[in-house]
């Protein structure tokens, strides 16, 4: 239970009205029923006579228990992503806010529910977006000190992207340099350690999950060079650059949503219509696919949990935002974009 309910919980035990209390602690009756609905909390001072009152102990009475493990994180997560097709952005925030406050030294917690709540804002866009922001961006600077530094670098990323988007460029420059990069390679240790041991299957696995990632950065990269050269109006390259990522993720059995994607962001760029209803399309089609690499000689030792799909509410997540995309005001009044809009909602 958390504090507030321990406080209401103890009190009715005890027989006790919200005026007794008051009265004990000296403090308003309005004070101790916000305590009780969880609106407040009291003072730490008033703490120790609090335990007494309700005959309790600081433990107990703070709630304390052991950390959430990350199966516990990923499912409260879980939970948090389906909620920002069903309910206001201010529900949500408050859901997560008050799970990081039960458990405020859980910096991995911390970190994964601000990244659910960030991609919520812009999907819900309230009315106190920048206040929100704010605040979020409070919560990844506290993130920035954790003594993890895989989550202290995902934070400072994470800060760079935000003073990006607020074209805040020093201050992004200045996140992105004090992130943490090790020059030495863990996994080709490890990988070295497993083949001397004669652990040739489990070297293998460490190995393939290497290149896989690998590939996957490379891909995001060459998607990204797409982007900026069609931005810029440099189509030659940008068609090069597109071709050549399109041979790159057959030959590394990638999820070729993103080629699409790279050449959706060219056909949008030169207004051509029939190309960019066509690599939309593509794009939505495979996103109702499972990118299924089990059958893939490159990684044949990976052991998969799962094949990667894309949920129904992602894929309706991304169609309303192109609706309201200006980009796509060219297309947006075909019958074939009309189609495919009404197709996948």
């Amino acid at each position: 239970m958390r504090i507030n309910e321990i406080i209401s919980t103890k009190r009715k035990e005890l027989g006790f009205t919200q005026e007794q209390v008051a009265t004990y602690l000296n403090v308003s009756t309005p004070a101790v029923n916000k305590w009780e609905s969880g609106k407040s909390f009291p003072d730490i001072s008033l703490l120790p006579a609090l335990a007494r009152l309700l005959k309790t102990d600081l433990n107990t009475l703070l709630s304390f228990q052991e950390d959430l493990s990350d199966l516990e994180i990923a499912t409260f997560a879980n939970e948090l992503g389906d909620d920002i097709f069903k309910n206001e952005f201010g529900s949500i925030y408050e859901k997560a806010i008050a799970k990081i406050r039960e458990f405020p030294n859980n910096d991995r917690l911390k970190y994964t529910l601000v990244t659910i709540l960030l991609g919520a804002i812009n999907f819900n866009e309230p009315s106190n977006k920048e206040e929100y922001l704010s605040e979020l961006n409070e919560l990844l600077i506290q993130c920035v000190d954790s003594k993890d530094l895989q989550i202290s670098n995902f934070a400072l990323h994470m800060l760079a992207i935000n003073a990006c988007r607020a074209e805040n460029y020093q201050e992004a420059e200045e996140y992105l340099n004090k992130i943490v990069d090790f020059s030495i390679d863990k996994e080709v240790l490890e990988v070295t350690i497993l083949s001397n041991e004669k652990k040739y299957d489990a070297a293998l696995e460490k190995l393939e999950t290497k290149v896989l990632a690998e590939a996957v950065k490379i891909q995001n990269l060459m998607m990204q060079s797409v982007n900026l050269l069609a931005e810029v109006e440099r189509y030659e390259e940008a068609e090069y650059f597109f071709n050549t990522l399109k041979k790159y993720t057959e030959c590394f059995n990638l999820m070729p949503t993103n080629a699409y994607l790279a050449e959706y962001r060219i056909a949008v760029k030169k207004q051509d219509k029939a190309r960019a209803i066509a690599a939309f399309t593509k794009v939505i089609e495979n996103m109702t696919k499972p990118w299924n690499l089990e059958g893939s000689i490159l990684y044949a030792n990976v052991k998969f949990k799962e094949n990667s799909l894309f949920a129904n509410n992602q894929i309706k997540a991304i169609i309303s935002a192109l609706e309201k995309d200006e980009e796509l005001a060219f297309i947006r009044d075909t019958p074939e974009f009309k189609e495919i809009m009404e197709k996948f909602k």
